[in-house]
């Protein structure tokens, strides 16, 4: 049996596209369960006080398995203090919070639409602001599965979209997706001597130490203090292991191995991955609407990163 962590393990498990497509499948998997858990725990958890906790325990969790390694390499930690603060407030502060008070305040149909949005959101940053070049078949898929999104959400009736209602949660949701399109597309700025395991230990720190403050204004100051019942715990247990440490360390490899467009993509899969948890865990009956919403966002994922893949290898 391998003597090295679990994490670095996990890690060397993407040598090659196809793997780092299966783990980015697992990543959206894990993400589809996060709308889920911060709905069915924000009676009990006040947001901002979900989002420090997250990384907290994340960090907790991660350390046993990074110490060493981050002492000897506090040099290259200190080196690159400027990048690594400005990673950990994008994910973790910005959009953490921002995902998190959203998902307070709309729909999960909603919820829905407006996570989708990222990856038109790392599709655009990558364009606008570093010059990555797109090519209209990939705009095309980008389409395409915005449009399997969309069939998912609307049960297949376009006139729904006509009765969704818009609050304050919604700005906060889109917002939070542009932080994390540009968290995505500047994790080329961190120092590659860090593995992605080492790297989010030093990014929950970030988040844990930045978060705090705003979980001290919601708990004492506006005197929301959470609830922490057993299903409260449960979630946010859930939430700060495999959505938040185990899927972004993943994600962290497959954006190194694939680019964040092409990362980004998978992005798509959250709320069909969503659909096909609800039809297996809460018995909600299978329609044609799933199943035409489903392939639409798979067709256009091949679409655009087969034509990326070709043009790499070519």
């Amino acid at each position: 049996m391998s003597s090295r962590p679990l994490p670095t393990r996990i890690e060397d498990a993407l040598p090659g596209r196809t793997a780092a497509f299966a783990i980015l499948l697992f990543v959206a998997l894990c993400w589809a369960g996060t709308i889920i858990a911060v709905r069915a725990t924000s009676p009990e958890v006040p947001p901002l006080t979900g989002n420090f906790w997250r990384w907290a325990i994340a960090l907790m969790a991660v350390l046993p398995f990074t110490a060493r390694a981050l002492i000897a390499k506090r040099g290259i930690v200190v080196a690159h203090w400027r990048d690594l603060c400005l990673l950990g407030f994008l994910n973790m502060t910005a959009f953490g919070g921002l995902f998190f008070l959203g998902l307070a305040h709309t729909q999960a149909i909603n919820g829905s639409i407006l996570l989708a949005t990222m990856t038109i959101n790392i599709v655009l940053v990558s364009w606008l602001f570093f010059g990555v070049r797109i090519s209209r078949f990939q705009i095309c898929g980008v389409a395409v599965g915005f449009l399997g999104i969309l069939t998912i959400v609307v049960r297949g009736e376009p006139s729904a979209l006509a009765t969704l209602s818009f609050g304050i949660g919604d700005p906060m949701l889109w917002i939070g997706t542009i932080f994390y399109a540009f968290y995505s597309t500047n994790l080329k700025r961190a120092p590659p001597e860090l593995t992605p395991t080492e790297l989010m230990a030093v990014l929950c720190a970030v988040g844990t130490i930045a978060c705090l403050p705003l979980f001290l204004l919601e708990a004492v100051v506006l005197g929301r203090a959470a609830d922490w019942t057993p299903g409260a715990m449960a979630g946010v247990g859930f939430i700060a292991l495999f959505p938040s440490l185990i899927a972004q360390i993943l994600w962290v490899a497959g954006v190194a191995r694939v680019g964040a467009n092409t990362a980004g993509y998978f992005v798509y899969t959250v709320p069909a991955f969503g659909t096909l948890m609800a039809i297996a865990f809460l018995g909600e009956e299978p329609q044609w609407y799933h199943v035409v919403g489903i392939v639409l966002v798979f067709v256009g994922i091949y679409a655009a990163t087969s034509r990326a893949e070709r043009r790499q290898t070519g």
